[in-house]
């Protein structure tokens, strides 16, 4: 009789422990797909009397947080019961893909501007908004890139706005620096500051050269000498547009005319529908190459390998694409789209002379043929 009881008792315990587990595995919601623009499926359940500001969350520490008004309600506190929560988020302005996004507990600021196409060309790093609560936190993600300061690069919460506006004042730093890049400009006033910005000079800079900073004024170009000293660097102000750059120890004995292809934060465009230039007839090496605004005819005829033997320098036409037709002139400008022509002889001098000397030894075999003839 024991037995039996002892049996039964066994058998209802395992059909208790059987049915809370599948209950309890009933009541578990299914993680949403990360990037689903839908609403999040995921609670935080926090216990009586919790502090959520406290809470340590995932993926690192968030101590630090509320000094900007980011509380992190991620996880409960102790005693609490902590669940993986999956925030609705929006991202908008210059990324790649603006929209709503449904992202984990343990998502930066960093990483939902990855997921939704990153920034674009024209979109700020520096000045990106994130609105919560009714509050806008500016944020600058290029101090998080550069320096690792994890206060620009927040953990986000259930219904944050990030905002990417445009991009202001940029310039752009080549030659002896660490960074050489394209740099919007926050607080950097002034050419040692931007410098800095750059990661300082590299090994190679030539300190005894001044610095040359390209810059367009009233549509003229300037290229203003700076000396590389302390005093001077921070008294001069960097404008947008400007190019800056830093002299090398290996290209210190050459002259350059500091053309660039293009001003920082700009995007060359010719309106044009083809923007390749034609070099055709007497040249060594005819077809297409690509427009470029600092090149004139010389600079295109060097490129096709110059005027050919029979090629005549005195004939060269440029044909525009609408069919006028304009005299080549040493350093004319040339346009995208245009065709260089370049007449050809029948034949080059050297032919000339060739077909010359094949005439005469033909004559002179011929009257050796005849006085032959006539001997006999």
């Amino acid at each position: 009789m024991r037995k039996h009881l002892r049996s039964v008792s066994a058998f209802m315990a395992l059909n208790f422990i059987f049915f809370t587990s599948l209950t309890a595995y009933a009541q578990v919601p299914t993680r949403a797909k990360q990037g689903a623009a839908t609403k999040p499926s995921f609670r935080t359940y926090q216990a009586d009397g919790a502090d959520p500001s406290q809470s340590g969350g995932f993926g690192g520490d968030r101590s630090g947080l509320s000094q900007q008004g980011l509380t992190d309600y991620s996880r409960s506190g102790i005693g609490g019961v902590m669940s993986m929560s999956a925030y609705q988020i929006h991202v908008l302005g210059e990324v790649g893909e603006p929209g709503t996004y449904q992202v984990s507990a343990s998502t930066r600021l960093s990483d939902a501007v990855k997921q939704a196409g990153d920034v674009t060309f024209v979109g700020s790093l520096r000045h990106i908004q994130l609105k919560r609560d009714g509050r806008s936190i500016p944020i600058d993600l290029l101090s998080y890139e550069l320096y690792g300061n994890l206060e620009n690069n927040p953990y986000l919460m259930e219904n944050d706005v990030i905002f990417i506006p445009l991009r202001k004042d940029v310039v752009q730093i080549a030659g002896s620096v660490r960074r050489p890049n394209i740099y919007e400009l926050k607080n950097e006033r002034n050419l040692k500051a931007l410098i800095e910005l750059a990661g300082d000079f590299t090994a190679g800079v030539d300190m005894s050269l001044p610095i040359k900073v390209v810059r367009f004024k009233n549509g003229s170009k300037d290229v203003i000498d700076v000396n590389n000293d302390s005093v001077s660097l921070s008294s001069f102000d960097i404008l947008n547009g400007d190019v800056v750059f830093v002299p090398n120890v290996i290209t210190a004995q050459n002259e350059f005319d500091f053309n660039v292809e293009s001003l920082p934060g700009e995007q060359p465009f010719y309106p044009s529908y083809e923007d390749r230039v034609f070099v055709l007839g007497g040249v060594k090496f005819p077809g297409a190459y690509p427009f470029s605004p600092h090149y004139n005819l010389s600079q295109y005829l060097s490129l096709a390998g110059g005027v050919s033997e029979r090629g005549k320098v005195s004939k060269i036409k440029i044909i525009a694409p609408d069919g006028k037709v304009r005299k080549g002139v040493d350093g004319m400008v040339v346009n995208p789209g245009d065709s260089i022509s370049v007449k050809e002889r029948w034949l080059s001098p050297t032919g000339w002379i060739t077909f010359m000397v094949s005439i005469a030894s033909f004559g002179l075999s011929a009257s050796a043929t005849i006085l032959a003839l006539q001997r006999k």
